[in-house]
């Protein structure tokens, strides 16, 4: 799914994000990595400003491939969340999912060489 057809953040989440951004003042980040999806970087877009840094779009980090609209969606994610390898045709399980995330967060880190990341 392309990145521009996600939702834009509410108003309401907007401000969270804004919130958000005055946490990480003191935590030393120097570099930030994020999904590419509109919402996750409307939701870091106040903090790197406030750092002064740019956004790393790191396609690892993205949500899980459904595969196919699915009409009842809480049905699909609890047959996944009771069988962590279950997944539609061209889709992700959520055992995929955590290999994929977890080698993303391990490559980001091993090709760094500043000592705080956010991701």
């Amino acid at each position: 799914m392309k990145e521009d057809v996600i939702a834009p953040l509410t108003k309401e989440g907007l401000n969270k994000a804004e919130a958000l951004a005055s946490f990480f003042d003191d935590k030393n980040i120097e570099q930030i990595y994020a999904s590419p999806y509109r919402r996750v970087i409307e939701t870091v877009l106040p903090t790197a400003k406030r750092l002064k840094l740019l956004i790393n779009k790191d396609e690892g980090l993205r949500e899980r491939k459904i595969g196919r609209w699915v009409e009842d969606f809480y049905e699909f994610a609890e047959k996944q969340w009771r069988d962590f390898d279950y997944k539609l045709e061209n889709g992700e399980s959520l055992n995929e999912v955590q290999d994929r995330i977890v080698q993303a967060y391990h490559r980001i880190i091993e090709n760094n060489e500043v000592q705080t990341l956010l991701i």
